[in-house]
């Protein structure tokens, strides 16, 4: 029985990181497919700009992918705030952006829909892995070590 639950928490803790670098994966399609358009439409590159554009869409995923690898591979409980942040930032930024999902809906652009789409997914996934790996690393489950994953 130990077994299975010590191979179970390994194959959450890895989805838990599969997901966050998934999350910080989209982000950064995101603000590459942004950049393109605004190339693509004979607009200048504008640093102050495009780095609130960084910020806005990649950023929240790559805090995602530290706070991941510091709660699945680390093992570090407090992994969790960082990824329960990156979460937060992510949906205010990207799912819940209304100029984006604006353009995406009436440029009728079907990669970014599905990339804002997979997005919600892979963040509300990883959400929940996350907190069950919080749970299992405070040891509120009996019979789990706290070895980390082993990479």
């Amino acid at each position: 029985m130990a077994r299975l639950v010590r191979s179970t928490k390994l194959l959450l803790r890895a989805l838990e990181l599969i997901a966050g670098t998934g999350a910080a994966l989209i982000g950064l399609f995101l603000f590459a497919r942004v950049l393109s358009v605004t190339l693509s439409l004979g607009e200048r590159l504008e640093p102050t700009s495009d780095l609130r554009v960084f910020l806005m869409l990649a950023l929240p995923g790559i805090v995602i992918v530290v706070g991941a690898y510091i709660q699945s591979v680390r093992n570090r409980y407090w992994g969790f705030l960082i990824v329960f942040v990156g979460v937060l930032g992510n949906f205010v930024f990207i799912v819940f952006n209304a100029g984006l999902n604006y353009y995406a809906v009436a440029a009728q652009d079907s990669w970014t829909q599905f990339a804002i789409s997979t997005d919600l997914f892979l963040t509300t996934f990883l959400l929940g892995v996350a907190v069950i790996n919080a749970i299992v690393s405070l040891g509120f489950i009996d019979g789990v070590g706290n070895e980390g994953l082993s990479v």
